[in-house]
């Protein structure tokens, strides 16, 4: 899918960085193409519905903001960063609190896939209440371990589940530095 340039959607779109919304902007007749009305119309009525009204406001199955543009759907975030930086961003962008819907830019950056996937919370299956540690019922000992590109990277076995967490946080830090998330 081609992306729209950023600097229409600089013209289309306001961004506020402090709340993370995007706006509508008020659009001009010369970017509607003739329909069954005048261009003059189409924008006046337009305007009057969208203009200046908060843009990207559904939420996918994912959790994030979605809107369209020229009938092609565009996350929020990846849009933002577009206005924002002035380019479509090189790959996945990041919300570095987890929150998918805060879209401030200070809570977004460029990342891998796998820096993107490091920063994920504690998955919902875990019994342990801790993230990266398992309790092994045959040893009776909790174990810390990390996986990061297919390669297991073990961080010891322990009696206290607070210890094995203790362990996995080095791990993380070690090995995705500022994309380490520990809960």
């Amino acid at each position: 899918m081609k992306s729209v340039d950023p600097g229409l959607l600089r013209k289309m779109l306001r961004y506020d960085p402090e709340t993370g919304h995007l706006f509508w902007e008020n659009r001009t007749f010369g970017m509607f193409s003739d329909g069954g009305h005048t261009k003059e119309h189409t924008c006046a009525k337009w305007n009057s519905r969208y203009g200046e009204t908060q843009a990207f406001t559904a939420i996918d199955r994912r959790g994030y903001h979605k809107g369209a543009i020229f009938n092609h759907t565009y996350r929020a975030h990846r849009v933002i960063w577009a206005v924002f930086h002035g380019e479509w961003p090189a790959d996945h962008i990041d919300h570095i609190n987890g929150i998918r819907t805060d879209n401030r830019i200070a809570n977004l950056r460029c990342a891998t896939n796998s820096q993107n996937c490091q920063n994920r919370g504690m998955q919902s299956n875990n019994k342990t209440g801790y993230k990266g540690v398992f309790y092994d019922t045959r040893r009776k000992k909790y174990i810390a371990s990390l996986v990061v590109s297919g390669r297991l990277y073990p961080g010891g076995t322990f009696l206290a589940a607070e210890e094995a967490s203790d362990a996995y946080a080095n791990l993380c830090r070690e090995h995705h530095g500022e994309f380490s998330r520990l809960n």
